[in-house]
């Protein structure tokens, strides 16, 4: 006599997950909802699948030129259900020098955002764990001003939740770096951030708030992002960038000329179409 016997079929791995993002992410499609799949991962697992996944894409985009913060806000990291912010990779391909006034083209970054950012050039290596900001700051070179411009999308099986993003990377793309500012001349927690659509009859303001909109702080924010970024087994090399996070609103890109003024660090320039 046979017996049938049905076993509950196994969630997929960390390894398939990573290959279902690095897929879709390469054909341009909306990438797979990791919480819909894995209901009762972790954090931890979520960043396993998201290096998986940077992994299998880095080389398509040139390979890891730093790494970025999101959720900065403490409002953000609230209704997320989180600690501290996100982490994930920025691509080399991704990086744009705010001198060139880039143009960033919708059609091939379909789903883009605008968020004003604070970034950190590296100077010096970071080869181990540091354990406060006077340690951190020997190793930086440069406060910069950012534009990240987060793009597509994912699947939407159920609510969005803080799992999905950082399996996804964050939906790492372009960003937008401009003048260099040394670290003993500004303080990145004073900055004054306005970002503005230009328009005929004058600017439309779409967002305004400060380096302070940071939770704990742009320094704190950094040094979460550098010991995170050890903590997966990333190296931190002379020259990479590393973002806080977006500070205030969100924008969705539309097309037009877009100024963001980040006061005592510079200003960016740009363009969608």
């Amino acid at each position: 006599m046979l017996w049938a016997v049905a076993w509950p079929s196994a969630g997929p791995t960390d390894a398939e997950l990573a290959k279902r993002l690095a897929k879709a992410h390469l054909a341009g499609n909306a990438l797979p909802q990791f919480s819909a799949t894995r209901p009762d991962a972790t954090l931890a697992d979520a960043y396993g699948v998201q290096g998986r996944f940077v992994d299998k894409v880095a080389k398509k985009h040139k390979g890891i030129a730093g790494y970025k913060g999101a959720v900065a806000g403490a409002a953000g990291q609230k209704a997320l259900k989180l600690n501290g912010p996100l982490s994930a990779v920025l691509f080399r391909d991704g990086w744009l020098e705010a001198t060139a006034k880039p143009t960033i083209r919708l059609a091939k970054f379909p789903g883009t955002k605008i968020e004003t950012e604070i970034g950190f050039i590296i100077g010096k290596a970071i080869t181990q764990p540091i354990s406060d900001v006077d340690a951190l700051k020997a190793h930086v070179e440069a406060i910069v001003p950012v534009i990240e411009l987060p793009a597509g999308k994912l699947e939407a099986a159920q609510p969005m939740t803080a799992l999905d993003l950082a399996a996804a990377n964050v939906m790492s793309a372009n960003y937008i770096v401009g003048r260099r500012n040394p670290v003993a001349k500004v303080n990145p927690d004073r900055a004054t951030i306005r970002l503005a659509k230009r328009l005929a009859k004058g600017d439309e303001e779409k967002n305004k708030t400060t380096g302070a909109a940071a939770h704990r702080g742009q320094w704190q924010n950094l040094l979460h992002q550098v010991n995170h970024a050890l903590g997966q087994r990333r190296e931190i090399k002379p020259g990479h960038l590393i973002l806080t996070g977006a500070l205030g609103k969100i924008i969705p890109a539309e097309p037009g000329d877009w100024s963001g003024d980040f006061g005592a660090l510079g200003k960016i320039n740009f363009s969608i179409q």
